[in-house]
């Protein structure tokens, strides 16, 4: 099936009555306003956060669902680094931590992942290929003000400590001691022991705990 083919064939289905109305269900779960920008007024769509071959647009869970306002959301389709969700590893789209990401978890774990430089460690006739930087990650708040993530202080804040809390990254080096001194984290798969009803993170300083919070035993 071309391309083409394919894209006529989705759209008829974004005409389905059963898209229609999980359509409605998640613009009121979203109280009608875009996740990434908080625009009321525009035209509001849909997105799934990712996409399987096997599925309808209906029948993806809520959780791979955001509202958007019509530029945020041909921005996620134009811009590469907002649409590598395709491409992540199946184990981390099916685990826990990952369908439960809120949207600002989402937008920082696409920002991370942009950053990370794969390389042949081995030979050609015997590849090993590997994260040569998943412990240098730096997530920075004036890159991530801009387009086309346009994202608050504070929302950056709450989407790296879902990722801490749910187990996609840890601290390497806290920033913060000198101007310009930036937190440096690592990639951890820590993400797949993470289920509902862990720890939550708390939200007052300086008692924040930065990093996975397994439940008690």
């Amino acid at each position: 099936m071309t391309v083409s083919k394919k894209k006529t064939e989705y759209s008829k289905k974004l005409d389905d009555p059963r898209w229609q109305k999980k359509r409605l269900e998640i613009l009121d779960r979203d109280d009608w306003t875009c996740q990434e920008c908080g625009n009321k007024e525009d035209q509001l769509q849909v997105h799934h956060l990712h996409y399987e071959d096997d599925l309808d647009p209906w029948e993806y869970d809520e959780s791979q669902l955001i509202t958007l306002c019509k530029e945020c959301h041909g921005l996620k389709h134009k811009n590469p680094a907002d649409n590598k969700f395709a491409q992540y590893p199946a184990k981390l789209i099916n685990s826990q931590a990952f369908q439960a990401l809120n949207a600002p978890g989402h937008r920082i774990l696409a920002y991370v992942r942009i950053q990370l430089t794969i390389k042949n460690i081995g030979t050609k006739r015997k590849p090993k290929f590997a994260c040569i930087n998943k412990n240098e990650i730096q997530i920075l708040y004036a890159v991530l003000a801009k387009k086309p993530w346009s994202m608050a202080n504070a929302v950056v804040t709450r989407g790296i400590d879902e990722l801490l809390h749910k187990g996609f990254i840890k601290v390497i080096e806290q920033g913060g001691r000198a101007k310009g001194h930036v937190s440096v984290y690592g990639l951890v798969d820590n993400y797949l022991k993470w289920t509902k009803g862990d720890s939550p993170v708390s939200v007052r300083r300086p008692y924040r705990k930065r990093g996975f919070c397994a439940k008690e035993k």
